[in-house]
């Protein structure tokens, strides 16, 4: 069976997760060299393990650190669907790839091939959103990647809730679910329905358009069963913020 390799850079790191897209062994006139990628999508499937041991072998040489694995592609991908980040891309004049690091002074995005540097993003929906303002205000030809990190992106695991508050008595109760065109409400944030990002913002958007009688927040899931009487107690006295925070850069979280 067929297996890519791939490899983190420094188990004590939080870094981003390079595949191995090309391998050449090396010959009388041609020096061994490997091809690295960010891209699951590039990785080099392998079927001989001797190759497969070369490779590895390579890799350890260019990146002593790394903790390196093998395996089968879909294996990965069931492994790392949690793992998932966003970034915007482009090609420079020489003929490298870049990645957008946010915007300068006179808000003009700005890119680099420096890693650390880059924005991931939480949310494909938030990546896009950017990548348009980036083709709308520019003429840079950008695109959108999916990348993978030694990091759980928590809004893709079900951490929000969503609330709703009466247009008639101001009672704001938990969602549960839809019966039908009817709401589902309950009255402990335990008894809540949780989403990911992507899906509590669907089912927002999905329930201010198609149920008037209620105002929705989207609001973090509570680490305590907070009945809904004392929503706004709770979030005051523990502090619970309502921000969400979209983006990252590594070199921040490795000081």
């Amino acid at each position: 069976m067929a297996k890519i390799v791939y490899f983190e850079e420094n188990e004590n790191q939080k870094c981003i997760i390079r595949f191995v897209k090309g391998y050449r062994r090396g010959r009388w006139f041609l020096r061994e060299k490997i091809w690295y990628s960010y891209s699951v999508v590039d990785g080099l499937p392998f079927v001989d393990e001797e190759t497969i041991a070369l490779v590895i072998t390579k890799v350890k040489k260019d990146y002593p650190k790394a903790v390196i694995h093998c395996e089968e592609y879909q294996k990965f991908m069931t492994k790392y669907q949690v793992q998932k980040f966003w970034v915007i891309g482009r090609w420079n004049d020489h003929g490298r790839e870049e990645f957008y690091t946010g915007n300068d002074q006179f808000n003009k995005p700005t890119y680099s091939e420096n890693i650390p540097e880059v924005r991931m993003m939480f949310a494909e929906s938030s990546a896009n959103e950017t990548l348009r303002t980036i083709q709308q205000t520019t003429r840079d030809r950008v695109y959108t990647r999916t990348v993978y990190l030694n990091l759980v992106n928590e809004l893709l695991t079900p951490v929000l809730i969503i609330t709703c508050t009466s247009k008639g008595n101001d009672l704001t109760k938990y969602f549960r679910k839809l019966d039908g065109n009817r709401l589902r409400l309950v009255s402990t944030s335990e008894a809540a329905t949780k989403f990911n990002y992507e899906n509590a913002i669907q089912m927002w958007e999905f329930l201010k358009t198609h149920n008037k009688n209620f105002l929705y927040a989207v609001l973090p899931a509570f680490k305590d069963n907070v009945n809904c009487k004392d929503i706004e107690n709770y979030m005051r006295d523990k502090n619970v913020s309502r921000m969400i925070v979209m983006d990252l850069q590594l070199k921040f979280l490795n000081r």
